[in-house]
């Protein structure tokens, strides 16, 4: 009798090339996620004058900080013993790597989407709180 998968995402996906691929893409995508939070923070941190309201900096240094941090922990590699015999379990475990990494990858991106979304809150702000002369 075949084992039944705990994911449902192992009987979609097609082999252990195409999960290889998928964990590769999205190692990638977090790679370039710390890239683009570290130049982002780096730009909060220099640019004071850019952002008029100092909680609100506050808060979007945190939200590219946050991004930086949880796609640096989306590529730190897990420590899992492979069975080599099972390849069901093999399977198993690298769709649950992918899985893992895609969750930071959203994590990430949603904390950097939030910074952005601050940003464009504070300078809308700016814009309306100056008086017309």
């Amino acid at each position: 009798m075949k084992s039944k998968s705990k994911n449902k995402f192992s009987s979609k996906l097609a082999d252990s090339a195409t999960i290889q691929r998928l964990v590769s893409v999205t190692d990638d995508m977090l790679k370039t996620l710390i890239s683009m939070s570290s130049a982002l923070l780096a730009v909060g941190v220099i640019f004071d004058s850019f952002v008029k309201v100092p909680l609100m900096r506050i808060f979007i240094i945190l939200m590219f900080f946050l991004g930086l941090i949880i796609s640096f922990l989306g590529v730190l590699p897990l420590n899992v013993r492979y069975d080599i015999e099972d390849a069901e379990e093999l399977k198993d475990q690298q769709v649950d790597i992918f899985l893992r990494k895609r969750r930071h990858l959203w994590f990430s991106a949603g904390a950097m989407l939030l910074g952005f979304i601050l940003v464009i809150v504070d300078l809308i702000m700016d814009v309306f709180s100056k008086s017309p002369v």
